[in-house]
């Protein structure tokens, strides 16, 4: 009870992954990313129908896959060579869904969990990846959230339990 104690808000979303390749490509952004479900690629080409009145829509009533063509309208808006080249992200995406349990503040969110070093290999629409160490330390993915321009888990207690003053000073967000 005597150490610092953090904890962090669960956002029930999905799992993706994002990859930034090793290309650099100016003229087609999205070959410098790959964006993964459950190791399926999704491409940005598959909800290229979506006008921006129909993605105005999505994030208000859709609870399906079309939520997806907001994660690639903030991939395509991410400073690219600002990232290091075969790096992986861990990502949550609160998009809407059936069995969501409450109203989240922000949602359509991505909110970075990790990242890593990776080697990825892409064979007949699935990515396979390797990584080196997860990057977990909260300054560093705080830091790395911030270049992607995308949010890090919301803080619910942040200190120390070891007294009832402490315990209520710890308390970041009282919801």
């Amino acid at each position: 009870i005597s150490k610092k104690l953090t904890v962090e808000e669960k956002i029930d979303g999905t799992k993706l992954i994002l990859v930034r390749t090793d290309k650099d490509d100016d003229q087609n952004w999205y070959n410098n990313w790959i964006l993964s479900y459950k190791g399926n690629i999704l491409y940005p080409d598959e909800f290229k129908y979506l006008s921006d009145k129909d993605k105005e829509g999505i994030k208000t009533s859709s609870i399906g896959i079309s939520q997806y063509a907001l994660v690639f309208d903030r991939i395509k808006s991410i400073n690219y060579k600002s990232i290091p080249k075969n790096t992986g992200f861990s990502i949550e995406f609160a998009q809407n869904k059936e069995t969501l349990t409450r109203t989240y503040k922000i949602t359509q969110g991505l909110f970075l969990r990790s990242y890593a070093n990776v080697k990825y290999y892409i064979n007949r629409g699935f990515l396979t990846l390797s990584s080196g160490s997860e990057v977990i330390d909260k300054d560093s993915v705080v830091s790395m959230a911030k270049k992607l321009g995308i949010y890090t888990f919301p803080i619910l207690m942040d200190g120390y339990i070891n007294t009832q003053d402490n315990f209520r000073n710890a308390i970041k967000n009282d919801s």
